[in-house]
Formats: structure tokens, C-alpha cells, sequence
């Protein structure tokens, strides 16, 4: 193994990527598979928790100490075992400075956690690695942002340069999901069906396996028996026909019960 500048590099399949070294530092960025843990790697650097970016980080990690935010620190350490020894959060547009290099976070408008790394080396050299992350406008204003403009290089992660790929903005997604969600749980609460039934009648046995049939094992102990909806599909069908023949159980057992007492009074 050997060093190029203190950037990280290797022989053979143990070549770290150029895109996840950071010039003149000896970091890396999302590079923690087998091959990529070399001595030449002085800090590792995690831009968020998803699997595609972690990959390599198990519970037995030791190779080094892994640099991300917060968020990111206990997610991984609650889903991969990471020791805590081994991580190091870093609290965001805060900067901090490792191996004599500066620091900062911002947030990367991705996943919770996710985060742009700002690099600013003590030759001034200043480089961005963005991870994975969703542009703002508002990325325009940040004052950050702004000192690296004309940064000597930015690290972009993306799928999306293609320009048929444009989403709508992350405001509109928000509300269109809230929209989505508000809309569902609307439905549900129209389908709940309440249905009583006597204490001592054998008719309301049946009328209540009925009702549970047509529901998804609401309370079954309580006179009044609530039946609630799963999802929007099948199960919005099978309430409706519960709820019908619940309906024509109850006239049917009205009628019945008018018949008796007329019966009862004539006797």
C-alpha cells in the first residue's frame, strides 16, 4: 500500500475510488468495504445511513474512526452494532477540525441525518462532497455554501443529471404525501361501523360473528362491537356487506321482536 499525496490509494482490487478521497488529506467518504480499509486512511467519513453508502461497516468495525453526524452515529450503531468507540458525531455548521483540516456539515436535504461535507484544507484548498443529496435554492443563500464558491472540487453522488429526471419540489412532495395520508385516514373513519346488540338475544351471536367476519377482530368483548377498516381495498368491500347485512339483521330482528310482544300482550 502506498500514499499519493495523502490520498488514499491501494493495488489491485483494494484501489480506493478517486471520487471517495479527498485530495491531500488522507480521508475518505463512504469507503468502508474490506478492500478501501487501508493504514493510508488517516479518517473515514460516513455521509448518511443507507446501505449503499455504508456497506462494509458491520459490528465488528475497528479500522478507524468514522466521522458523520449525530443522527446518522445512532442509526448506525442502532441498526449495524457499531461500537460507539468508533464514532465520532459531528454537530452540523459547526466546524471542526481533524488532522489539521476544516470541517463542516450541512445539511444534505436527503434522508434524517444525511449531510454535504465542506473540506477546507490548511493550503486553502476547499473541496465539497455532497453524498447523497436533494438541491435547494436555498443552497444559493447559505452563507456556507457561499464561502466555497469556487471550490477547487465537488464530489456530486447523483443519479439524477439526466434532465428527464425532474421531481417536483420537496414542498410539493411533503403536502401531495400529507394530502395522500389525510385522504386515507378520511376513508378509514367513514368505514367504521358501530354495531349494538342485546345481552340475552341468541340472534345477536350471530349478528355479531357477522360483524366480526366483516371486520379485522375488532374488541370482541364489549356489547358494542367497533369494526374497523385495515386498508382500502378488500376489506372497505367486506365492511360494506357487513355493515348491509348487519342492517337487515337488526330490522329483521325489530320486526321479530314486535311480532313477540304482540304475541306476549294478546296471551
Amino acid at each position: 500500500m502506498a500514499t499519493n499525496g495523502n490520498k488514499p490509494t491501494g493495488q489491485g482490487k483494494g484501489k480506493i475510488p478517486p471520487h471517495k478521497c479527498i485530495p491531500g488529506t488522507g480521508f475518505t467518504v463512504d469507503a468502508f468495504r474490506s478492500g478501501f480499509q487501508l493504514p493510508s486512511v488517516r479518517a473515514y467519513f460516513l455521509s448518511h445511513a443507507h446501505s449503499d453508502h455504508y456497506s462494509g461497516i458491520t459490528d465488528r468495525w475497528s479500522a478507524g474512526l468514522i466521522f458523520c453526524s449525530p443522527i446518522t452515529a445512532n442509526l448506525i450503531q442502532h441498526i449495524l452494532g457499531v461500537k460507539s468507540e468508533y464514532l465520532r458525531p459531528l454537530a452540523l455548521r459547526t466546524p471542526h477540525h481533524i488532522h489539521g483540516v476544516e470541517v463542516t456539515l450541512i445539511d444534505a436535504n436527503h434522508c434524517p441525518g444525511a449531510v454535504i461535507f465542506l473540506f477546507r484544507l490548511p493550503n486553502g484548498k476547499r473541496y465539497i462532497h455532497c453524498g447523497d443529496m436533494r438541491y435547494s435554492a436555498a443552497y444559493l443563500e447559505d452563507p456556507l455554501f457561499q464561502q466555497f464558491r469556487g471550490a477547487d472540487a465537488v464530489f456530486l453522488d447523483t443519479t439524477y443529471c439526466k434532465e428527464r429526471y425532474t421531481f417536483p419540489p420537496q414542498e410539493v412532495s411533503v403536502q401531495y404525501v400529507a394530502e395522500t395520508i389525510g385522504r386515507s385516514l378520511l376513508s378509514r373513519a367513514q368505514t367504521k361501523l358501530k354495531c349494538s346488540s342485546s345481552s340475552s338475544s341468541s340472534r345477536n351471536a350471530k349478528g355479531k360473528a357477522d360483524c366480526e367476519e366483516g371486520g379485522a377482530g375488532g374488541p370482541e368483548h364489549h356489547r358494542g362491537i367497533r369494526v374497523e377498516s385495515q386498508d382500502s381495498g378488500g376489506n372497505d368491500a367486506r365492511m360494506e356487506s357487513a355493515g348491509a347485512r348487519l342492517q337487515e339483521q337488526q330490522g329483521q330482528q325489530q320486526q321479530e321482536g314486535g311480532h313477540h310482544q304482540g304475541h306476549e300482550q294478546r296471551q
